[in-house]
Order: C-alpha cells, then sequence, then structure tokens
C-alpha cells in the first residue's frame, strides 16, 4: 500500500518521522513532499529522531521503521543508512536485507550472520540466509536454515512461504 501511494501520480509523502507517515494529495499545496531517496532526507530525518525522542528505546524502534518504509519504498541505501549506528539485532537483519536488495549477497550474509552471533534463532536473519543460499544454489543449506528458523517460529509467514516455494519448485523440477 505504502509503494502504491509513494508511487502515485495522486499522492504525495508528506511526512515520516520514523513513528507515523503521511500522504496528502498532489497538488494540495499545503505540504511540501518528502523524498526518502536522498541523503539530505535521510539525514534530516535522523536529526528529528534525534531530537524528538529522548529514550533510546523509542529512537531505535524509529529508526527501524524508517529503514522500513525507506526499504519498501525502494530505497534500500538509504535504509541501509538509517540503520548504520545501531547494533541492535533487529537493524542488523533489516540492514543485511537492505543489502541484499542493492545486490550484494555477499555483504548481505555477512552481515545476517553477525546478527545470527547475537541472536542464533534470529528468524529474519535466518531467512535472509536461506534466500541466499538458493540463489546460490545451496538447497541443503537453505534448508537447515529453515529448519532452525522453523524450530525458533513454527508459524512465521516469510518461512513458510519459502518453505512453499522450495516445496512447488522441486515439484516442478520432478515432472
Amino acid at each position: 500500500m505504502l509503494r502504491h501511494l509513494y508511487d502515485s501520480e495522486a499522492w504525495q509523502l508528506v511526512l515520516s518521522d520514523g513513528s507515523e507517515t503521511l500522504f496528502a494529495r498532489r497538488g494540495s499545496g499545503e505540504f511540501p513532499a518528502v523524498n526518502l531517496d536522498t541523503a539530505s532526507t535521510t539525514a534530516r530525518l535522523l536529526a528529528d529522531i534525534e531530537r524528538r525522542y529522548s529514550d533510546p528505546r523509542v529512537r531505535a524502534d524509529a529508526r527501524l521503521q524508517l529503514a522500513t518504509l525507506q526499504l519498501a519504498l525502494g530505497h534500500a541505501d538509504q535504509a541501509e543508512r538509517t540503520l548504520d549506528s545501531s547494533d541492535d539485532v533487529q537493524a542488523v537483519a533489516l540492514r543485511a536485507r537492505a543489502r541484499l536488495a542493492q545486490g550484494d549477497a555477499a555483504g548481505a550474509g555477512r552481515i545476517a550472520t553477525k546478527a545470527l552471533g547475537t541472536d542464533p534463532n534470529h528468524v529474519r536473519a535466518l531467512n535472509l540466509l536461506a534466500v541466499i543460499s538458493i540463489e546460490r544454489g545451496e538447497i541443503g543449506k537453505a534448508m537447515g536454515y529453515l529448519h532452525r528458523a522453523a524450530r525458533a517460529n513454527p508459524f512465521d509467514s516469510e518461512t513458510l512461504a519459502i518453505l512453499r516455494s522450495l516445496k512447488e519448485t522441486s515439484h516442478e523440477a520432478i515432472n
């Protein structure tokens, strides 16, 4: 939904502070548009987060939300910039996804492995390593990551979707 609004001719992003996102009709004249794919916008939003939130946990959450939005909108480089200073396992795992979105599977794998050093059962990092392994044709290794992820959270929708995709792919290869 966010990507649709962001790309729409009728709507423009007018606010994102890491905790809220607001769109307005394009041409309303009330609010200037916010372009999330520039380093200057990222720097301004990060400064706003630092100024607005005194609690470090809230700041970390706001950075995660902003980076998630940037990644969803296709601005992986800015998402990575948003998370650069955070060693929180959630931020590290999201930074790995941003790196993969930029086409650097090896770098994404190193970052995801770092997340597993903090939390060996981090499902998002395990799923990312599974995807990287699948892309490399290392299906056995991918299955190992996916089984670990499924043991950590048997109901994780991403893990289940990757497993389903592998099953369909292997079924098609047999037929």
